[in-house]
């Protein structure tokens, strides 16, 4: 991997592992004075120089466990430097971490928790919102686009991925869905309605409101250096991919917008996302009460993008001439009585009320709308081809 980039996985595990010594210390910090308070209560003053010495000894204890840690964490950056020198040149050949499948699927999971600190600490593992092709970054420019996908493309689907996702996730489980690896809506709707499929990557854990601007600047940068006049222009947003895509729709003027034809989101979670919800409770909980301050230290790690899915999706209007539709999973069969209650897809549950004309799809959970035979058929028929 690239020099800068190991030195940021050193200085992020290295920080892991300070943040857990903290959240032991608090934890420890909690438990036993829940445990004195209870025994002084029932002994008497007798136990207060017990605790003292206790409370000194912890101190030492932690205070040598931080140390160590920093120490550690400093000699690894050291040694990471001398195993791999720093190159200044930035056409450095070094293959990126980013763009192995391995590594880049945990760096997508590590930005999508904690990627709003990576970003304020200009760490190289914080993605950019990025165009991908071929796993790698396109740079947006009009030789490089005509290089990648040709001329004559007017038709351009977005696919805008969901939290701790990638590019690469577009093709979940395609081998077993359609019988091929890199079977994707993309590939399918290219295929069948001449749709040209554009994917991009970017920090999840960022506030959805901050991605919304840079897909907008994105967008408005691919159109003005795309090689030919984009006639029509689709977004299709996996869960939070699709709160994304409506919120740069709803907020944004430029023209970029002015050649949408539709957003399509899949399992999406307007409402908000019950878990979020039980995470803000259980850290509440924790921290005032003191007990499991550890657990309610891990929930509080997470980012903003994930807090962001604590209340409902709010925002003007999209514009009438923009087409919005929504795919909903259900796990509980079609063949289930109507009456029936129908529970979500294992993350976000069915909504009381349709903000636009949707789909519910049966026997299916959260991820699997990322590749699906029963989700495709519903994508092409929203994007057909006009007459």
């Amino acid at each position: 991997m690239r020099q800068a980039e190991a030195r940021d996985l050193t200085r992020a595990t290295a920080g892991a592992a300070r943040g857990a010594a903290g959240i032991v210390e608090s934890t420890h910090d909690a438990t036993t004075g829940i445990v004195y308070g209870v025994l002084r209560r029932i002994l008497g003053p007798v136990v207060v120089p017990v605790r003292e010495i206790h409370r000194v000894i912890g101190r030492a204890t932690f205070g040598g466990i931080h140390l160590g840690l920093r120490a550690g964490g400093a000699a690894a950056e050291r040694a990471v430097a001398a195993v791999n020198p720093l190159v200044e040149d930035p056409a450095d050949a070094r293959d990126s971490l980013l763009d192995r499948r391995g590594p880049g699927f945990a760096l997508g999971v590590l930005n999508g928790v904690a990627g709003d600190r990576l970003a304020r600490e200009e760490s190289t593992l914080a993605l950019a919102m990025t165009l991908r092709h071929d796993d790698r970054d396109l740079p947006v420019t009009t030789e490089a686009l005509r290089a990648a996908y040709g001329t004559g493309r007017r038709r351009l689907v977005v696919f805008v991925h969901g939290l701790v996702e990638s590019d690469r996730s577009w093709a979940f489980r395609a081998r077993q869905r359609w019988g091929e690896e890199g079977v994707t809506y993309g590939r399918l709707l290219e295929r069948d309605e001449g749709w040209l499929p554009i994917y991009l990557r970017y920090n999840t854990g960022l506030p959805i409101a901050a991605n919304a601007q840079r897909l907008g600047d994105l967008l408005t940068a691919l159109l003005e250096a795309w090689p030919d006049p984009v006639e029509e222009l689709a977004l299709v947003g996996h869960s939070m991919g699709g709160l994304v895509a409506v919120t740069a729709l709803a907020h944004d003027e430029r023209p970029w917008t002015r050649v949408v034809r539709a957003v399509v989101t899949l399992g999406s979670p307007r409402d908000g996302a019950p878990l979020e919800r039980f995470a803000a409770v259980v850290e509440e909980f924790t921290e005032r009460t003191g007990w499991a301050r550890w657990f309610g230290g891990l929930v509080g790690i997470r980012s903003g993008g994930i807090r962001d899915l604590h209340d409902p999706l709010t925002h003007p209007p999209i514009p009438d001439r923009i087409e919005e539709y929504a795919v909903l999973a259900t796990l509980t069969p079609g063949s289930w009585h109507p009456q029936v209650p129908r529970v979500g897809d294992g993350l976000v549950p069915l909504p009381e009320r349709h903000h636009c004309e949707s789909a519910v799809v049966h026997g299916v959970h959260h991820l699997d709308l990322l590749d699906h035979p029963d989700v495709y058929p519903l994508l092409r028929g929203w994007l057909a081809a006009r007459g």
